[in-house]
């Protein structure tokens, strides 16, 4: 039996992909799923490198790569050094309800806007943003479609103002047959200690009951399983 549990169509198929953010809660599981679908994985991290991509490194797994995607220089040094790669699926962005505008702006939307410009010269075959459904803004949800939904013109937030900058360039500037764009909700799952820990920032900032009026779709702020996610990714 194939230790991957693929059929042998997909095996045959040995797919290049390079996982930013790889050392992430979310990168981490892209790894992991992109390795059970028998991809060749290029790892990218900056400083965060977990346990288990270390073991996934030494195994012979994961190929790792180290580089921050704030330094476009080497991170497109890094890019011409592998070889012709069939996705990037971008994980890395920093995530917080607060900041300062500029700290968003490079890690957020600069490296989208380097990582859309290497596509086509290095021939990458989709690129894959991993955004957010808060590019919605605190909208009702009540069974629309994606595409249905504005995104929210006037976000203040620099976490979803980046966001929504950020697609907005990756489809202005690609076809549609060389990107994806995926907005998981509220993501959580095992492992995670970050979720908690965001809700706790937030409301030791903003300590009031806010009421948004009345709720007449499914959910404003939609849960996503992490795991779930990476398919989704993949």
């Amino acid at each position: 039996m194939d230790p991957t549990g693929l059929k042998e169509d997909e095996r045959n198929t040995l797919m290049n992909v390079l996982i930013t953010g790889a050392g992430g809660f979310i990168g981490l599981r892209v790894v992991r799923e992109c390795i059970r679908r028998g991809c060749r994985v290029f790892a990218l991290v900056n400083r965060n490198l977990p346990h288990e991509l270390e073991d996934l490194v030494r195994q012979g797994k994961v190929s790792l790569r180290s580089c921050d995607i704030r330094e476009p220089q080497r991170f497109e040094e890094i890019v011409a050094s592998l070889p012709r790669l069939d996705a990037v699926i971008h994980c890395a962005a920093r995530t917080a309800d607060f900041g300062r505008d500029r700290d968003f702006r490079r890690i957020n939307f600069e490296t989208v806007r380097h990582l859309t410009a290497m596509v086509r010269p290095y021939d990458i075959g989709v690129l894959v943003f991993v955004s957010s459904v808060s590019v919605y803004g605190m909208a009702d949800f009540n069974g629309e479609a994606e595409d249905e939904l504005p995104l929210d013109a006037g976000a203040a937030n620099p976490y979803p103002k980046y966001k929504i900058v950020s697609e907005q360039w990756i489809r202005k500037y690609l076809p549609e047959n060389r990107y994806a764009i995926i907005r998981p909700g509220i993501v959580w799952g095992e492992e995670d200690s970050f979720f908690i820990r965001r809700v706790r920032t937030f409301f030791s900032r903003v300590p009031l009951i806010i009421h948004f009026g009345p709720w007449k779709g499914e959910n404003r702020c939609p849960r996503a399983n992490v795991e779930r996610v990476a398919e989704a990714a993949y």
